[in-house]
């Protein structure tokens, strides 16, 4: 009776391995969109890539949104945005 249990034991973990194996990238995938989260407001976060100095002395940072569309916003100081891609 030990010896058909191991050896069904040892089919169910070969399957669950294999299964687990074509579903990695799906699963690393859906992972990322978790971690990233909706951000304040629902809205994801995303890197400044462009900053530029305007004449008042304020900094702009742009950026675009996960559709795609650019936006803009204005700082007194280049670090205030703290979100890890200052340029």
């Amino acid at each position: 009776m030990s010896a058909a249990v191991a050896r069904d034991a040892e089919r169910l973990r070969d399957a669950l391995l294999t299964d687990w194996d074509t579903r990695r990238a799906a699963a690393n995938q859906a992972a990322q969109i978790v971690a990233a989260g909706p951000g304040r407001f629902r809205q994801h976060r995303a890197a400044v890539t462009t900053w530029a100095k305007r004449a008042d002395g304020s900094w702009r940072a742009r950026y675009r949104d996960a559709r795609g569309k650019e936006h803009s916003r204005h700082f007194g100081r280049k670090s205030t945005p703290n979100n890890g891609s200052t340029r």
